[in-house]
């Protein structure tokens, strides 16, 4: 049997099996291994493939039990950091459903879909999960969630090559509410985010620290990254895609 007629097989069990949870396990646990074995030979990872995907790993991500959600992200990302772009369609259609996960009252659910949520803006850009993420900052009262998705945003606007004119603008409000955030760790990382931020839009970054307050922005000048620290940096992101 090809790939593409065992990813079929295995897409079927997912979708036909809501009440009995075991055949989805192995067949979770089978896409997990397709997705790790096909790490040297992404391109046999086709359109066609995820295709066949999406509709039954989406819902595997609304499923009740915790070890069939877990398995379900370990699978997204998996598939994200070997695919790449290739996958962007799919995630397209899977990362609405993580980040609203994010907001629910499960704490355990929501740490894996934000944890797959940020491994995948590390790796592809999914344009239809900042608009979400950016929501999460500015309304949850949940101070993991927020951590986890202005974290999530730092990754995109650390490795992203553009936004939609939309997004930014989302993206700035975003970080820019997070500065006064309850949190101090979601504090911390939106300072990072207006550095990552400032270097595509510099202009923009300014007026930002116009009418922040003197504290925040003696504390934003004090964090301004150097060459050296950004050296640092991609030696770090290198190493770690290596042991991908």
């Amino acid at each position: 049997m090809n790939l593409e007629a065992t990813i079929e097989q295995l897409a079927l069990t997912l979708k036909n099996n809501s009440e009995h949870w075991k055949p989805r396990m192995k067949a979770l646990d089978a896409l997990h291994d397709i997705a790790l074995n096909q790490k040297h030979t992404p391109d046999n990872l086709t359109k066609e493939i995820f295709h066949k995907l999406k509709l039954p790993l989406k819902q595997q991500l609304t499923d009740l039990r915790s070890q069939i959600v877990r398995l379900a992200c370990q699978v997204v990302t998996k598939f994200a950091v070997v695919a790449g772009h290739r996958s962007r369609d799919f995630l397209s259609f899977v990362m609405p459903q993580l980040i609203s996960m994010a907001a629910g009252a499960n704490k355990v659910m929501a740490g894996f879909a934000l944890d797959c949520a940020r491994e995948v803006c590390s790796v592809v850009q999914v344009h239809k999960a900042i608009a979400p993420l950016c929501e999460l900052c500015t309304t949850s009262r949940n101070k993991a969630v927020v951590e986890c998705a202005i974290e999530c945003i730092l990754v995109a606007l650390n490795k992203w090559e553009s936004f939609r004119r939309n997004d930014v603008d989302s993206v700035e409000v975003a970080f820019e509410h997070c500065l006064k955030a309850a949190s101090s760790k979601a504090r911390a990382t939106a300072r990072q985010c207006y550095w990552a931020f400032h270097k595509s839009y510099p202009d923009r970054a300014l007026k930002i620290l116009k009418r922040t307050d003197t504290r925040t922005t003696k504390l934003i000048v004090e964090e301004e990254p150097h060459d050296d620290d950004e050296e640092e940096e991609e030696e770090e992101e290198e190493e770690r895609n290596n042991t991908r």
